[in-house]
């Protein structure tokens, strides 16, 4: 099997097994049915919308990656830093996931700008670090669990989610093959 075949259906199989985890962990919160429906809606709605990063050129993948984690470093620090007890997690965790993003963030908006001639080693390791930021967060989630509420719940797994298709699009682009 081709290296690009490997990456692919590793990438594959990461996103399924975030969106089992998202209907396991919907599926557990008691009486919230809704909130797992609207997690297996929002899994199907992000393969859908993935389709479209097929056609983007690396350096708009490093703009959309640099920009998502923009937005959830403000997200960690302006809303769920703000309402610590509505979403379960402690602040001192939103803060450093949040310092995290920022740190991505500036990598991700550093090599729009610069356009880096060997883009495929940027695109690997700012892949592999979202992958291990998914794991982390998910990690986190899974310890704070007691305290993690659904919207927290939600709010997490979307995440990883979206990351998820991010993280599947970077390395499919990164490992295909030039073309003449």
């Amino acid at each position: 099997m081709p290296v690009n075949g490997r990456i692919s259906s590793a990438a594959t199989f990461a996103l399924t097994q975030c969106f089992d985890f998202a209907r396991h962990l919907a599926s557990n919160e008691k009486g919230n049915k809704r909130l797992s429906v609207t997690l297996v809606l929002a899994s199907f709605e992000v393969m859908e919308f993935a389709k479209l990063f097929g056609r983007l050129q690396p350096r708009t993948l490093f703009l959309i990656d640099g920009l998502g984690a923009m937005l959830t470093a403000g997200l960690l620090l302006g809303l769920l830093g703000n309402f610590e007890g509505f979403f379960g997690v402690p602040r001192q965790q939103l803060y450093i996931l949040a310092a995290i993003a920022g740190i991505f963030a500036l990598y991700s908006l550093t090599c729009y700008v610069v356009s880096p001639a060997n883009w495929k080693l940027f695109l690997k390791m700012i892949a592999f670090a979202n992958l291990a930021y998914c794991v982390f967060t998910l990690v986190m989630v899974f310890f704070f669990s007691g305290d993690v509420t659904a919207w927290g719940m939600a709010y997490f797994v979307g995440e990883a989610m979206i990351v998820g298709g991010l993280v599947f699009w970077e390395l499919r682009m990164a490992f295909r093959p030039r073309t003449a």
